[in-house]
């Protein structure tokens, strides 16, 4: 049987049910004993009881790599330990939960955890047992960030407090950890001692089981610091130990998987290549299945983000040892998946940490480049980076040509100068426009002129960026030769992937063919918003022009919610039915969550508190509801709506992506803070170049830009006040 303590000295109004569950002990795998348990203390309202089954369910899901349900179970036990004010079961849950983001890829939410935890056991004055993983996950977490000498510090914080433990396994286990952060540090000599301590110290653990599974974990990562420092063979010796044991139980599914990654890495830089590419694709497979069994949004976002380099490693391996083609198609596998995704009708949106978002149910396989090619639009030619860490790879590709281009050029010099053009072009000086030039010419260089043999100007240019390069506005790179902008020569858009832009090109068809010529137009300008709320906002009266401006070219079929009329409920309603949307409002990104994002309409409410002012801000998770959403366009005219960030393999990361999420297959957005003015000169044009001239949404922006560029308001004429728009999603002809 178990059975629950007695909480004494709770709070008055706490709730907490106390008794014993007698369970049947006749079985091996503690998962369904723990889940009969769990429903047993739910049915009898045992709490204190449950919110332990919960974790030690947790810890299952976890050892099987079914970090969604994991998740959840912990959130659970959590959630139930502060009902009852157990402060000791919150400090368990908040660290089964930080080591679940950290292995999700979610560091930010791991340290964030962790922190925490140290507070709370600082708190209750808990002894070393209960925070000393608090110290390991944020050292964990910190490696994974490259932060690697403050991991160092909280590392040896995790040791001491091993030590003070006078435990086995937790000597082990922190030396090990310890051994790895020295290795990733080069200092090998140390890395390797320090893991054989490790080890040795496993050799004392109480049960034969344990003692197994700690000298694995040892023998795995001291793979890692020999395949580092260069000495192969050993690693593969240290590695197929550690693959031995794993095979043979169905827990450690998780350091099997990093042990077969090791092994890939080690095989590829001892140039076996044969085995390499047998290892490859069980590496591979296993990433799909595991992803395939994380539901949440932004967790399939951070794992790919955090197994990028594999990808990375598996594009290079094919380019160097098969073909083009192939390493195309790893790339395909790593890009833009969740968007990808949100095209199946049955994902739901559920609570993740407090914050709504998307909850998939599948997982869909993007199609080969031979299958890309044959449903790429005749009049689109598609540029796709690979960012490497010792190289950059682009290809390009029409229906019928595929090119590719290697540029010798690191990761981290093509971030520097991306770093550099930013920062000149998305500031208002005009003083900065020939270092601007210079800078531009520099990147067109790396970025275009490997393939410019290939470009035909007539079809329009689709960028798939990666990593550094999704915030990099390609419009103004410009050629040394012809002293030409990229817009000038070309008509751009963006896309997260080849199977993103061919989804959205197939779904822009589907509405133009349903569409009538009068397109229905919700132009929502300068709302009236609260100033208590947002005192720091400005009014935008530009943006009130350009509604007004703007719905002249769609009359009689326009909409504009102007002032005190932009309520929320007004815009979502609306929003629901119209074919072109344009949103000429402040909007707010979260640094916590891009969910949490807000575009700031009028409140219902003066009073300055979230609460009561909720209902004057529309919230990117509540643009998801939308879908499908009927608009075949949507102009977000706002600051910073476009890129607010960029995650590994997924993209870009912003507004836009809701609306291209809910269905609406090309979004224009910005990449930084705009001028009011400018912008309201740029769309005017740009909605009058589609409307009275009929130009694709495309070529309309193009043309505005290239407009203010070269004959607009003269203050204007900096890329600062034009460049920030971009499109976002298929080829259409409307």
């Amino acid at each position: 049987f178990l059975e629950s303590v007695i909480v004494q000295d709770l709070p008055d109004g706490v709730d907490v049910s106390i008794g014993i569950v007698n369970i049947p002990p006749e079985t091996n795998d503690l998962d369904p004993l723990i889940d009969q348990a769990d429903r047993e203390s739910e049915t009898r309202g045992y709490k204190w009881l449950r919110s332990l089954m919960q974790i030690g369910l947790a810890n299952g899901r976890n050892k099987r790599t079914d970090y969604s349900q994991a998740v959840e179970l912990a959130s659970a036990s959590y959630q139930t330990s502060k009902q009852i004010a157990d402060k000791n079961g919150e400090l368990r849950s908040l660290s089964v939960l930080a080591d679940l983001y950290r292995i999700l890829g979610n560091y930010r939410r791991a340290l964030y955890m962790a922190q925490a935890g140290r507070e709370l056991g600082t708190e209750i004055f808990a002894d070393p047992s209960q925070v000393v993983a608090f110290y390991a996950v944020s050292a964990r977490s910190l490696v994974s960030l490259g932060h690697y000498p403050a991991a160092l510090e909280y590392q040896k914080q995790a040791v001491s407090l091993g030590e003070a433990m006078n435990t086995p396994s937790a000597r082990s286990r922190y030396r090990v950890q310890l051994g790895i952060i020295l290795g990733k540090l080069k200092n090998y000599d140390e890395a390797i001692r320090n893991i054989r301590l490790g080890i040795e110290a496993s050799q004392t653990a109480g049960e034969e089981k344990t003692r197994k599974e700690l000298n694995t974990y040892g023998q795995a990562h001291l793979g890692r610091v020999y395949r580092e420092s260069g000495h192969f063979n050993e690693a593969l010796v240290a590695l197929a130990e550690a693959e031995n044991f794993c095979q043979q139980s169905d827990e450690q599914l998780w350091l099997l998987h990093e042990i077969k990654k090791e092994q890939l890495l080690t095989r590829i830089a001892n140039g076996d290549i044969v085995a390499a590419n047998e290892e490859l694709a069980r590496v591979l497979n296993n990433y799909e299945e595991q992803r395939s069994k994380i539901v949440e949004f932004s967790n399939r976002n951070s794992f790919f983000d955090k197994e990028q380099n594999i990808y990375d490693v598996a594009i290079d391996f094919a380019r160097a040892h098969f073909s083009a083609k192939e390493a195309f198609d790893y790339s395909e596998r790593s890009r833009g998946r969740s968007l990808l995704d949100s095209s199946t009708k049955d994902w739901q949106e559920a609570d993740n940490a407090g914050v709504p978002e998307p909850r998939f149910v599948n997982a869909l396989k993007p199609a080969s480049l031979d299958q890309l090619q044959k449903n790429l639009p005749e009049r689109a030619q598609l540029l796709q980076f690979a960012v490497l860490k010792d190289k950059l790879l682009v290809w390009y590709l029409t229906r019928d040509r595929f090119e590719t281009a290697t540029v010798n050029l690191t990761s981290d010099e093509l971030r520097t100068k991306v770093d550099r053009l930013l920062s000149l072009v998305a500031s208002p000086e005009n003083d900065n426009d020939r270092q601007l030039q210079r800078v531009s010419s520099e990147l067109y260089d790396l970025l275009i002129a490997p393939v410019a043999q290939f470009l035909e100007p007539q079809k329009q240019l689709v960028v798939v960026p990666d990593k550094i390069l999704n915030l990099l506005p390609f419009n103004v790179l410009l050629s040394s030769s012809s002293a030409k902008y990229l817009v000038e020569d070309f008509a751009l858009s963006y896309a997260s992937s080849a199977n993103v832009f061919v989804r959205d090109t197939a779904l822009a068809g589907e509405k133009n063919a349903t569409a009538t010529e009068d397109e229905k137009f919700l132009g929502v300008g300068n709302p009236t918003f609260n100033r208590k709320a947002f005192p720091d906002l400005d009014d935008l009266p530009s943006a009130l022009r350009e509604v007004e401006e703007i719905g002249q070219f769609y009359h009689p079929e326009a909409l504009l919610l102007r002032g005190d009329e932009a309520k929320k409920a007004s815009v979502l309603s609306e929003m629901r039915t119209a074919d072109v949307l344009h949103l000429a409002t402040h909007y707010l990104p979260d640094t916590n969550s891009p969910m949490l994002g807000r575009l700031v309409l009028v409140s219902e409410s003066r009073e300055p508190d979230r609460a009561q002012s909720a209902n004057g801000v529309l919230q990117a998770y509540e643009i998801y509801r939308l879908k499908p959403l009927h608009a075949r366009l949507a102009v977000l005219a706002g600051c910073k709506t476009g890129v607010e960030d960029y995650v590994n393999g997924e993209g870009p990361i912003g507004l836009a992506r809701p609306f291209n999420a809910a269905g609406v297959p090309l979004v224009v957005a910005s990449l930084w803070p705009v001028d009011s003015r400018a912008t309201t000169e740029l769309m005017i044009q740009f909605h009058r170049l589609r409307r009275k001239e009929h130009y694709s949404s495309a070529e309309a922006l193009r043309a505005a830009q290239v407009q203010m560029l070269r004959q607009g308001n003269p203050g204007h004429r900096s890329p600062y006040y034009w460049a920030s728009f971009s499109l976002t999603g298929g080829y259409s002809d409307y």
